[in-house]
């Protein structure tokens, strides 16, 4: 039963890199696709920071090699990320500055989930969950881009994706 919670967990792990993926194109329309993925690296790198900040504040260590296991260095890191990222937006909307978080999940889920599913059923279910919000973002064109509506074809290939998923998985 806990690996059916696992596995929706992933697949909403996937549908938030759909997510991320539409609002990188979405950027990438005013800034350029490097620019775009700078944007969005830059808000994933303050995620991190401020997860081991706190990680930090609350354990007292991290365990990494010297530097990294230091509160100092992840409050350094948190602020010039953040400098990096107030600077990046100007001219976007608010909103993509959150782009590079929708990562975190993914990141930390290999850890997580990986090792109590597999590796390689967490990953077939992220990329159904991705496939599926792609097909979801393409239908609205969310963020600005184009729509390409849902149609009988799509429905079959996110199917296929669903029943790749049971093939991994096998029976239990």
């Amino acid at each position: 039963m806990l690996d059916i919670f696992y596995i929706f967990i992933a697949f909403g792990i996937g549908f938030g890199n759909a997510t991320q993926l539409v609002m990188i194109s979405a950027i990438s329309k005013s800034r350029g696709s490097v620019e775009g993925a700078f944007t969005s690296l830059v808000s994933t790198v303050l995620g991190i920071a401020l997860i081991l900040s706190f990680l930090a504040l609350r354990q007292g260590n991290i365990a990494l090699p010297q530097p990294l296991d230091r509160l100092t260095f992840y409050l350094f890191l948190t602020a010039l990320c953040l400098v990096a990222l107030l600077t990046v937006m100007k001219g976007l909307n608010v909103y993509f500055a959150i782009t590079g978080l929708f990562a975190l999940p993914f990141l930390i889920g290999a850890g997580l989930i990986g090792p109590k599913i597999g590796v390689g059923l967490y990953l077939v279910i992220v990329l159904a969950g991705q496939m599926t919000g792609a097909v979801v973002h393409d239908h609205f064109g969310t963020f600005g881009n184009a729509i390409h509506r849902f149609d009988l074809l799509r429905a079959l290939g996110i199917f296929a994706l669903l029943t790749g998923v049971v093939l991994v998985r096998g029976v239990r």
